[in-house]
């Protein structure tokens, strides 16, 4: 059968690229037909059946079948009836004049409701454009001569397609680029009242041009954040076009500054395969820079690339001057009157916390829904709510990003496990006093990047009982009471390597929520109010566990410092360095008021100094330049 010559023509298409010549899905026709008008518009028919038959082409039968695509009756169809009695169909559709050359695809989709009755469809040509002259009488062809494709040319009995199927035919046999006509006959011996003979649908007809010289480019890795020096890119293209490709140009330019080309020779690309590529030339990253970049592939086999439209892929990112451990954050939108929340936190959260907790902070947000909702739901987290967009739960949030509950217990806690492995732009250390009604929280920031972000803290009760509802959950975990100063959070504008510092505080209302004043907890996070990741958090230390730095009996200077540090009033003690994660980036021993200690390979930002020997326990904070 024709058309099973033609399948791997059509399986070839799926991935080139083309210039499209003529389409028309048949999907504005009306009832009784109106062939299509417009750009696409100069479709004729004629019916030349003898004997003729009282109908032609019309708009698709939903009873009989529904199109490929757009709307269901969105097709063109002929039947049986284009004949009267037993009779020989000759009915045409003829498309408007089109300027085509060799290689140029000609399709369409086609199918029959099903296998009873043979059916036949003609794909053919004529040479002379507009001038071409009409088939005349059954048998008559005119200046479409040339016969393309023939769908169940030998009316086979369930030869024709039942399914949709996409027929394409190659032109052909042209001396150069030719205005053409191309037609569809439905053309069938022993039709109308006949065996041979009854319904056929078609739908999406095309003419398109191939594209011989086709890269797409499908990715380049740019992180959103970059450590201050030089980057390469990595990138994939993909060869969309019908020819191999041996050879191309891949550029980059940085904030509308010179190109930068890189010609990767020596490949060979098959069409469809793809090829990565590391750049050859790197971009110099400077902190507190912001870096538009336009990355396009331009040329192709020595020659400009025929398809433009996916030839660019726009990043932007912005230089940091260093980095630190970063310790993610996990936001709940939950309610004590939500079934799928309990079953989802009895199942998989719930034991992902008791095994995991120390890997992430965590903030929960009451919610007012289902009805009547929780009764620790504030206005606060209605705010958080809609930040997000958050409209059904349980709903949960990693990073600022939303993250499926459909997932189990283990896929969970790899992903947090990798976010954890992400940098830190911020160094980011805090503390809190929750005494007399309010809320006061002291903070250290080392940035490593230039912007502006939104500085968030929220109180939280580490166990709630007093708001079980009716979902069967008898307590809650890290149920937020308060944000400090309030749900829109303090602004901040970073500057690359300049510590900042400052305080925050709110009023703790009578109409607060708290069970237990000393089961609370302050979580402080750093947030891009833009994209909504979360830059940094950090579990706030009671205020009165480490001592200030300006009462402290040991004196640690220069503070801050690049390179070396002192003390003073200090004897034989042990100094450990943590970061602001607790872990340790220095340990040493024997250090008396004489001792330096080298911190130039420290990292910029924040660290407690722990100082201690038998006579004293101190930690003091200290940030390096």
């Amino acid at each position: 059968m024709k058309k099973l010559l033609l399948i791997p023509l059509f399986l070839l298409s799926n991935f080139l690229h083309s210039q499209i010549i003529l389409q028309e899905n048949f999907d504005a026709l009306g009832d009784p037909i109106t062939l299509p008008t417009g750009p696409t518009g100069g479709w004729t028919m004629t019916n030349q059946s003898n004997p003729v038959g009282t109908a032609t082409w019309f708009r698709g039968n939903t009873a009989a079948l529904t199109s490929y695509n757009g709307p269901a009756d969105g097709y063109i169809a002929v039947n049986y009836q284009s004949g009267a009695g037993v009779s020989n169909l000759s009915n045409w559709l003829m498309a408007p004049s089109r300027t085509v050359q060799n290689g140029d695809e000609v399709s369409f989709y086609t199918r029959v409701p099903g296998s009873q009755y043979p059916d036949r469809m003609e794909l053919r040509m004529s040479t002379l454009g507009d001038l071409s002259v009409n088939p005349s009488g059954s048998t008559g062809l005119g200046s479409f001569t040339t016969l393309c494709a023939s769908v169940n040319q030998n009316l086979t009995v369930g030869g024709y397609p039942t399914t949709w199927t996409k027929i394409t035919y190659v032109v052909t046999g042209l001396s150069g680029q030719v205005a053409c006509k191309f037609a569809l006959r439905y053309n069938v011996t022993g039709g109308g009242t006949g065996n041979n003979s009854d319904y056929v649908g078609i739908d999406a007809f095309e003419i398109k041009r191939p594209v011989n010289n086709d890269l797409s480019l499908e990715s380049v890795t740019v992180p959103s954040i970059i450590v201050n020096g030089n980057f390469s890119f990595n990138g994939t293209v993909k060869n969309v076009g019908s020819n191999s490709v041996t050879s191309y140009d891949v550029t980059w330019q940085s904030n509308g500054g010179a190109l930068q080309t890189y010609n990767i020779t020596g490949v060979n690309i098959a069409p469809g395969a793809t090829n990565n590529f590391t750049h050859s030339v790197p971009l110099n990253v400077i902190a507190g820079s912001a870096y538009s970049l336009v990355f396009n592939v331009s040329t192709v086999n020595a020659t400009t690339d025929g398809f433009t439209a996916d030839n660019s892929i726009t990043k932007n990112t912005i230089g940091a001057s260093g980095s630190t451990t970063y310790k993610p954050l996990i936001e709940k939108f939950t309610s004590s009157t939500c079934g799928p929340c309990a079953s989802y936190n009895n199942a998989t959260f719930n034991p992902f916390y008791t095994a995991q907790n120390q890997n992430f902070n965590y903030i929960a947000y009451q919610m007012y829904w289902p009805t009547p909702g929780d009764i620790y739901y504030t206005a606060e987290g209605g705010v958080r709510r809609g930040f997000y967009g958050v409209d059904s739960i349980t709903s949960l949030w990693i990073n600022g990003v939303n993250y499926s509950t459909g997932n189990n217990q283990a896929t969970l806690t790899t992903h947090v496990n990798t976010e954890a492995t992400k940098p830190g732009y911020f160094g980011l250390t805090a503390n809190r006093n929750l005494s007399g009604g309010n809320a006061v929280v002291n903070y250290n920031i080392t940035p490593f990047i230039t912007g502006s972000f939104v500085l968030h803290a929220a109180v939280i009760e580490k166990l709630t009982t007093a708001n079980v509802g009716s979902n069967g959950e008898t307590s809650f975990k890290h149920v937020m009471m308060k944000m400090v100063p309030n749900a829109s959070g303090t602004t901040i504008n970073t500057t690359a390597g300049t510590p900042i510092s400052g305080q925050i505080s709110a009023i703790i209302s009578s109409g607060t929520f708290i069970e237990d004043p000393n089961d609370l907890e302050v979580i402080v996070f750093i947030q891009n109010a833009t994209t909504r990741e979360i830059m940094q958090s950090f579990k706030a230390t009671d205020a009165l566990s480490l001592e200030d730095n300006a009462l402290a009996k040991v004196k640690l200077y220069p503070n801050p410092a690049s390179n070396n540090i002192r003390f003073t009033n200090i004897q034989e003690a042990t100094i450990m360095i943590t970061d602001v994660t607790g872990k340790v980036v220095l340990q040493t021993e024997g250090v008396d008021e004489n001792s330096i200690i080298n911190v130039s390979n420290l990292n910029s930002g924040i660290y407690l100094v722990n100082i201690k020997n038998e006579s004293m326990n101190e930690t003091i904070k200290f940030v390096k330049k």
